[in-house]
């Protein structure tokens, strides 16, 4: 909602489950965090416009969050697991993953050319998608036309952390 006003329902039965404080900027984007967090990101239109928040379902109490992005945040989603958010947006176009608990980035990927409007992750965590404005409304296809990514990198998973990346290589 535009006032920051978020409820959570039962899909089963429709009872509400919960109603977080009201956060005081619009909500752009809305990604569960695992099965007791919730991810909301600042969209257009807010003071507030570079900032994320992580907000517990259990105890309806604040998180973490993160301000790194120069600007709107246009989208956001959890890892599979609720450990990582990764976010998307500013001015430069940045994709940023970071710490749902902390706040703390753990990576930038950079480069995309053009505003950055939905991202996804594989239920794996192994990939992540996104999708930005059309560099060439003209033309079928124009992948020169997004630039390359300044990093690329491996997702953790059992064997990998972002700590520890060469393990289970």
């Amino acid at each position: 909602s535009q006032d920051g006003t978020v409820r959570v329902w039962s899909a089963a039965d429709g009872a509400l489950v919960a109603a977080l404080p009201t956060l005081g900027f619009q909500i752009g984007s809305l990604s569960f965090a695992g099965n007791t967090m919730l991810a909301m990101s600042c969209g257009y239109n807010c003071a507030d416009r570079n900032r994320s928040v992580v907000w517990s379902l259990d105890s309806q109490a604040f998180v973490s969050e993160f301000r790194e992005h120069d600007n709107s945040v246009t989208a956001g989603v959890a890892m599979p697991d609720g450990a990582t958010i990764v976010t998307a947006g500013g001015t430069a176009n940045t994709i940023r993953l970071w710490d749902a608990v902390s706040g703390v980035e753990r990576a930038a990927l950079s480069g995309t050319g053009r505003p950055v409007f939905s991202v996804a992750i594989d239920a794996e965590a192994e990939r992540i998608a996104w999708g930005t404005e059309n560099a060439c409304p003209d033309a079928v296809s124009c992948p020169e036309a997004l630039g390359e990514l300044t990093m690329t990198m491996r997702l953790p998973n059992p064997d990998r952390s972002f700590e520890n990346p060469q393990s289970g290589a």
